[in-house]
Formats: C-alpha cells, sequence, structure tokens
C-alpha cells in the first residue's frame, strides 16, 4: 500500500512538473512578444508575417 501512494505521488510529481515547464515556456514567449511589441520594431519584424 505504501509503495502505491508513493508511485502514485512520483507520477503526479513529474506530471506537474512537465506543466509547469510547458507553462514557463509559453509565458516566457508570451513575455517575449509582449516585449518585441512594446520596443516598436513588431511592424519590421513582423512584417512578412502581417500584412498591415
Amino acid at each position: 500500500m505504501k509503495e502505491r501512494t508513493q508511485n502514485t505521488f512520483s507520477r503526479l510529481r513529474g506530471g506537474l512538473a512537465e506543466y509547469y515547464e510547458a507553462l514557463t515556456v509559453t509565458a516566457i514567449l508570451l513575455l517575449l512578444a509582449v516585449v518585441i511589441i512594446l520596443s516598436g520594431n513588431s511592424t519590421e519584424l513582423f512584417h512578412p508575417l502581417i500584412r498591415v
């Protein structure tokens, strides 16, 4: 019984770690996008992507 609970906890911790890793990557990408847009170079950087 004790082994099973430990196993479940470790699996949960692994899932949480993956989830938080994905969250931090998304947050960093969002921050980068905001910084680029606020810096005013967005039109030059994304000109091929966004037709203004």
